[in-house]
């Protein structure tokens, strides 16, 4: 193997680390837990002793995984990951079909403040246009960017395929396209309502 990295889809249902996440909802039984179990059986078909996880979606979502064929490059790829997240790159990508025409700003990046709050005993992310400094200076919001490039609009059928691509935030409040979808939909549909396409990276 020459390429210092690999590229693997990871199929929806399946973590990357730690222990499977769903499937107990599934007919079918698998005794795959994460993709991290399957790192031996993958050293050895790619003759890759020094295999790992560069970079996944953490959660059982679809998505692109990236593995590195040696710690040295795992260094690399997390110091190139980090210094995109501090220039704000916009470097995660999804697709996703809306029902109804975006209104948000096309082609362009939209400012959008990602809050951290407690609900029922349990801290999540949610999204505002209103900053804070109070909640800056705390470390509890973040200014974050994205931008929605229309693929195809259909005004027929009131649906549009979109790409939506984003900042990667300290608190991976966007890395499962799931979640995205519920943080981003209101400011991109009148609808509020969006059917999941598909989800992949982007590196540039």
């Amino acid at each position: 193997m020459r390429d210092a990295i690999v590229a693997v889809n990871k199929p929806f249902g399946i973590s990357a680390f730690g222990k499977k996440s769903v499937l107990s909802c599934s007919n079918t039984e698998s005794n795959l837990e994460s993709i991290q179990q399957c790192l031996p059986l993958l050293s050895e078909r790619l003759k890759c002793p020094g295999l790992g996880i560069g970079l996944s979606l953490k959660s059982y979502h679809q998505g692109l995984l990236l593995l590195c064929k040696d710690k040295k490059m795992k260094t690399k790829l997390d110091d190139c990951l980090t210094q995109m997240a501090i220039e704000r790159c916009q470097f995660l990508t999804y697709l996703a079909v809306t029902v109804g025409i975006p209104t948000c700003p096309l082609n362009t990046p939209t400012e959008i403040y990602i809050q951290r709050e407690y609900l029922h005993d349990r801290e999540i992310s949610v999204v505002t246009s209103q900053g804070s400094v109070t909640a800056r200076k705390k470390g509890l919001m973040i200014l974050s960017k994205f931008t929605v490039k229309p693929l195809m609009v259909n005004t027929d059928l009131n649906v549009a395929l979109l790409e939506i691509s984003i900042n990667k935030d300290k608190w991976d409040a966007v890395e499962s396209a799931a979640y995205n979808c519920h943080l981003l939909i209101p400011y991109i549909n009148p609808y509020k309502k969006k059917i999941l396409a598909n989800v992949k990276y982007f590196i540039p």
